[in-house]
């Protein structure tokens, strides 16, 4: 079995947060879900164990701008700058082995960001059974995002298989360039920009957001996102098609830069 990839959870530029209570709400909307802030560590034969005190737990991980950026004299406003984070591990309470990481951050002076990662420590194993583990968390994942795209309000939510080789998506998200994942939840800034029709026309299934928003999801199952499976197959001849390539994915081949701008909608959208 070729090694696994870890899978990604971004949600970029989220309207609903705007201070760290609203991290802790978030939290507290996924404890249903048996994901909980960890305390301890994850080592041989040992693992962490749930946070009772979000708050307290919280800010064991947080950085302000001062620690990020020691000599500036204020915040700094760049969008593209970190300046204040929190960072901790995520405990999925049934399945406490897998090591699992949730990390947020203010950018600028108000932009937030929430991401979580799963890594499949042991399953990459001979005779490890991958597939049941990476589907139960892909269902799960799932359930995550339909819990926290309302109370979040992402311009863009991702599901992705991330390795070494997965480039920062961040100035592509500033940039409102496409990306799409093995689940997307686009917000209205995106169907703004690409346009409804379009949008809902992505291959394999799409369904209308209550915010005016677009979900979008892969028929591929979640075993195969994490294992290097061609998962994207069947967007590629529509993204073609409307002269679109994305910043994610992309094609398994030497692309120039300048080829690998993304063009937009020119034959879809007038100017």
């Amino acid at each position: 079995m070729s090694q696994l990839k870890s899978f990604g959870f971004q949600f970029f530029q989220c309207e609903g947060i705007s201070s760290q209570e609203d991290l802790v709400e978030m939290l507290e909307l996924i404890r249903p879900l048996g994901l909980a802030l960890a305390v301890g560590y994850w080592d041989f034969g040992t693992h962490p164990t749930p946070a009772s005190d979000i708050r307290a737990c919280l800010e064991e991980g947080h950085y302000d701008w001062p620690k990020l950026w020691p000599n500036a004299r204020s915040r700094p406003k760049d969008p593209l700058k970190q300046t204040e984070n929190w960072a901790r591990g995520l405990l999925r309470v049934d399945q406490p082995q897998t090591f699992s990481m949730a990390h947020m951050a203010r950018r600028g002076e108000d932009q937030w960001d929430v991401s979580f990662s799963i890594t499949p420590v042991g399953y990459g194993k001979p005779g490890a059974q991958v597939e049941p583990w990476a589907d139960d968390w892909g269902e799960l994942l799932e359930r995550l995002g339909e819990r926290l795209y309302p109370r979040l309000r992402p311009t863009i939510a991702l599901i992705v298989g991330m390795d070494d080789n997965t480039p920062e998506f961040l100035r592509s998200f500033v940039e409102g360039r496409l990306s799409v994942g093995w689940r997307s939840w686009y917000g209205p800034r995106y169907v703004e920009r690409y346009g409804r029709d379009w949008l809902r026309g992505l291959p394999d299934r799409t369904s209308d957001l209550a915010d005016g928003g677009v979900a979008h999801a892969l028929a591929a199952s979640a075993a195969d996102v994490i294992t290097s499976q061609d998962v994207y197959a069947p967007i590629w001849p529509y993204l073609e098609e409307s002269g679109v390539e994305p910043f994610w994915p992309r094609k398994r081949r030497r692309v120039l830069p300048t080829a690998a701008k993304d063009r937009g909608l020119p034959n879809l959208r007038p100017t």
